[in-house]
């Protein structure tokens, strides 16, 4: 997605909605590791996520990673933080904000106009972004959470824009 897209997007996130897509933006996170992301996994003092498999929930390797917590995430997070779960992205009943994501996402994204995307998109969006920022692939795919970085080369998405520039910069 574009950061014009993005914003859209974002707009068009209603209010519980909105924290798990920010957040996924910011961090590059799965899908099911924001589902189950609980408060004592986010460490705001040092600016990490820590990704870890549990007994009702296994991370996609089974191996623990850490996501370092952009600053606008973090005054984000600070705002955000409720005491009504354990679970970051929540019900008002407190449970995991599992159920219906799919859906809400689809209905965000047709609000904002944009067709053919899911949450996994968002994931991409976040990589691709870090690397027409300059950021080493082997940066982008350690922050992702990849053993290989041929699975990050997957991820990465360049704008025409980004294109244009990086073929500029040639200059005989």
């Amino acid at each position: 997605l574009t950061k014009e897209e993005v914003e859209r997007l974002l707009s068009s996130c209603t209010e519980g909605f909105y924290p798990f897509v920010y957040t996924a933006l910011n961090t590059g996170m799965r899908k099911s590791e924001l589902t189950y992301l609980r408060w004592k996994d986010v460490d705001l003092d040092k600016r990490k996520i820590t990704v870890h498999s549990r007994e009702d929930w296994q991370s996609k390797s089974g191996k623990s990673r850490t996501v370092d917590i952009n600053d606008n995430l973090f005054r984000f997070l600070k705002e955000y933080r409720h005491q009504r779960s354990e679970y970051v992205f929540c019900t008002k009943d407190g449970h995991p904000l599992a159920n219906n994501l799919n859906r809400r996402f689809r209905n965000a994204a047709k609000r904002a106009g944009l067709s053919g995307i899911s949450i996994h998109n968002l994931r991409h969006t976040f990589a691709s972004h870090l690397v027409m920022a300059g950021v080493p692939l082997g940066t982008v795919s350690k922050l992702l959470g990849h053993a290989d970085i041929k699975t990050t080369m997957i991820y990465v998405h360049l704008s025409c824009d980004h294109l244009k520039e990086a073929v500029n910069k040639v200059n005989f």
